[in-house]
């Protein structure tokens, strides 16, 4: 089998990993490894290289995020004209070299000023981010078909809801109650700001991406079954909530498109369960290894069997793997996680619009800070955040090159 001819190619940043924080969620945030978000990776400063990068990949789309703190210092201010600049000679560049910004509206992160008033608790945190959405894209709608308004929303929330993480590492711990009012705040305010820009930009796919995530135990017997059934009956529901809100049907789907965002099993250890109890396992119960990278373990059947199951209950719903890629710094690793996930789309080609690779380059890797790479470009951290592509840069360039070739 092989990918539709119209399949899209990809790759991914965000601006909360990659440009300078300012006042918002991620200023001075110190990560699980004690590096401390000062400056992404410098993308601003290294911006035509990175476009550069980008557009000669051949990618149909660079999937992005919108810098909502930089771009309005205040509920309901005009954007920033300095920054809008800086988007608008972006998207010129990219769209002049054949790429569309897949611009994402929200990716873990808000402005300060929305953090204080209570951030997704508050009551007046929809008609704010559906502000600052509209004019967004008012402004910069013309460089692209495809709009995401979230990124991930059980992440999000579980950053800022469980885990503490998220604002500026002071967030709420284990508060169920306030994680279920965000995820009922996000979602309703997903579904007002797809209507608003359907309305007023018909043309363009609107949809939002989220975690496909499949869930094993970490210890076989007792502990494996008490595992399973934490992860049954309260953390997997809890992302199934966010999947279901999202594609509700009874007032008509309120999404284009939906991107997933895949990347293994995470097998759950109850022994850590108020510390990481994300891990991967080395051997199944009959002491066979299991393909892991440093953060979780590689198995792309899921992929397929997630993406079966939202056409099975949504058949017209447009698929798109939005993100997907590998924690190591074994690039060989690297090349063999990408051919061993689109070969897994080629076995299902009408299952699936296109694939986006994450990441473009090394970043700041949210909680796990500096020391996780998942870029296809190395970033060299004591060398002024230098940029070398590695070798599977070449290897999945190589890829869309065949793919365009063969339509």
């Amino acid at each position: 089998m092989v990918l539709k001819k119209d399949f899209k190619f990809g790759v991914g940043t965000s601006h909360t990993q990659i440009e300078e924080p300012c006042e918002s969620s991620w200023k001075n945030i110190v990560a699980k490894d004690g590096s401390i978000n000062k400056y992404g990776v410098k993308h601003e400063k290294n911006l035509e290289t990175d476009l550069k990068l980008i557009t000669d990949l051949g990618v149909d789309y660079y999937k992005m995020s919108l810098n909502w703190p930089k771009l309005q210092n205040a509920p309901f201010g005009e954007l920033d004209p300095k920054t809008v600049k800086f988007y608008h000679k972006m998207f010129d560049n990219l769209n002049d070299n054949g790429v569309q910004p897949n611009i994402t509206l929200h990716h873990f992160d808000n402005p300060s000023w929305f953090d204080k008033q209570g951030g997704w608790l508050s009551e007046q945190s929809k008609e704010e981010f559906i502000d600052f959405s509209e004019k967004a894209i008012k402004e910069f709608g013309q460089y692209t078909d495809m709009i995401s308004t979230f990124n991930e929303i059980s992440t999000y929330v579980a950053l800022a809801y469980a885990d503490g993480f998220l604002p500026n590492n002071n967030g709420f711990k284990l508060s169920p109650g306030k994680l279920k009012k965000a995820v009922q705040n996000i979602t309703d305010t997903h579904k007002v700001l797809y209507e608003k820009l359907k309305d007023k930009t018909p043309d363009k796919n609107i949809g939002f991406t989220e975690i496909i995530r499949p869930y094993i135990s970490f210890h076989d017997g007792f502990l494996g079954s008490v595992e399973n059934k934490l992860t049954q009956n309260i953390i997997e529901p809890n992302i199934q909530s966010i999947w279901n809100k999202l594609l509700d049907t009874e007032n008509g789907l309120k999404t284009d498109f939906a991107g997933i965002q895949y990347y293994g099993p995470y097998a759950f250890n109850v022994k850590k369960l108020l510390g990481t109890p994300m891990i991967y396992r080395e051997t199944d119960k009959n002491g066979n290894s299991m393909k892991h990278d440093e953060l979780w373990n590689v198995d792309p059947k899921y992929l397929t069997q997630g993406a079966k199951d939202l056409k099975e209950k949504h058949p017209s719903l447009d698929l798109y793997v939005t993100e997907n890629g590998t924690c190591t710094n074994d690039d060989q690793q690297r090349i063999e996680y990408i051919d061993m996930h689109i070969d897994e789309m080629k076995k299902n080609p009408e299952l699936f619009k296109g694939y986006f690779h994450w990441s473009l380059l090394d970043n700041f890797e949210l909680a796990e800070g500096y020391s996780k790479r998942f870029g296809l470009v190395h970033v060299d951290y004591d060398n002024d955040f230098k940029r070398t592509p590695k070798g599977s840069y070449h290897h999945f360039k190589d890829i869309i090159k065949q793919h365009k070739e063969n339509k």
